[in-house]
């Protein structure tokens, strides 16, 4: 295994998030720039793979990185998750009118989402406020990620717990708590279930990336599961724009049906009456769209479940505790059964002790 994986957990995750921090900085500054459409994306990413290391190794950075600094980076995650959702929904619908032979209904409720979306969006606005805010966190991340530890975690044999074994327990925690959450999703309508295994995906695939070089069987581990990530993250963005043009048609059709009891008085002839509305057919194409986004969604979960639901993903789960032991160093233990979503977080190793200043520091520190 590599230096990382040898080293001390506390000084081995402390250098993974100042590095995270780094690459977390430039994407805040592209962000800022405006002139990238997936930007906010790049930052979302970074400031997740970061709050991912900073969340997991938590009892090994306590004191340097508090649990409010991780709320505030979840929370500066928040603000921007609804304008996400307008770009990748934008771009979804960009992509089906890009299309040969789509049906005009569809056509014209998709243009009319489209135009909808583009006029929400203002960019500059989003960006000043969440960058002013980032900015405060990340040096005070990076004032604190700099100093060293004076308590060292001690594995049974009394020596500094290496970065290798904690990222076991870690990663296994994570494995079983994704098996367990992907056994709850028997249907397409099955959102809860399936929203929690793409964040759990997610996690994991952020702490195996740093060792792909380092050990044997994780780039092609974190491969599988930006497949999955993929399924899930897709599957995920057409449930929020199935709601989306749900509640756009049911406002469309609240609108026809007012406009239709005003026009019934008595004066008014039943031809008259009877005519079709323009927001009527609007109803229409909104109603073409949905049907397009639900078929959509069927054939995304048809892909998640021959790869990853019942006994399909059985494979790569074996392929998770041979990596979690070679990571320890232990004999391999049965990991087949299905763990459940309610399973505890690891604790850290009770043993501790004083000890100097760690000497090394991480790179890129001045």
């Amino acid at each position: 295994m590599g230096e990382l994986l040898n080293n001390s957990v506390e000084l081995a995750s402390r250098q993974l998030a100042l590095g995270l921090l780094d690459k977390a900085n430039k994407n805040a500054k592209h962000f800022q720039e405006g002139s990238d459409p997936e930007a906010l994306h790049d930052f979302r990413v970074g400031i997740r793979r970061l709050r991912t290391i900073l969340r997991a190794y938590s009892p090994y950075l306590e004191k340097q990185v508090a649990k409010k600094l991780r709320k505030r980076l979840g929370e500066l995650m928040d603000k921007t998750s609804a304008d996400r959702d307008d770009e990748v929904h934008v771009a979804w619908l960009e992509a089906q009118l890009a299309r040969r032979k789509l049906p005009k209904l569809q056509q014209q409720g998709m243009t009319h989402l489209l135009e909808q979306l583009r006029g929400e969006k203002d960019h500059e606005e989003i960006s000043s406020s969440i960058l002013g805010e980032y900015g405060k966190l990340s040096n005070r991340l990076s004032a604190r990620l700099q100093k060293s530890s004076r308590r060292i975690k001690l594995d049974k044999s009394g020596r500094p717990l290496s970065f290798a074994v904690a990222t076991a327990t870690i990663v296994s925690f994570h494995a079983a708590l994704l098996q367990g959450q992907l056994g709850e999703i028997h249907s397409v309508d099955d959102e809860e279930p399936a929203h929690q295994a793409r964040l759990t995906v997610k996690k994991l695939r952020y702490l195996l990336e740093p060792l792909r070089k380092e050990l044997k069987g994780a780039a092609t581990t974190v491969r599988k599961l930006k497949d999955l990530q993929d399924i899930l993250g897709d599957l995920h963005d057409l449930h929020t724009l199935e709601e989306r043009v749900e509640n756009v048609t049911s406002a469309a059709a609240t609108d026809w049906a007012e406009r239709l009891l005003d026009k019934a008085t008595p004066d008014v002839s039943l031809r008259e009456l009877s005519q079709v509305d323009p927001v009527l057919e609007h109803c229409f194409a909104l109603a073409a769209t949905l049907k397009r986004v639900r078929s959509e969604q069927a054939r995304l979960y048809q892909r998640l479940y021959i790869h990853w639901l019942d006994e399909h993903a059985q494979a790569f789960f074996e392929l998770v505790a041979e990596l979690c032991t070679e990571l320890s160093g232990e004999p391999r233990q049965d990991t087949t059964s299905n763990a459940e979503p309610g399973v505890q977080e690891p604790a850290a190793p009770k043993e501790e002790t004083e000890t100097n200043p760690v000497s090394e520091e991480p790179e890129g520190v001045s």
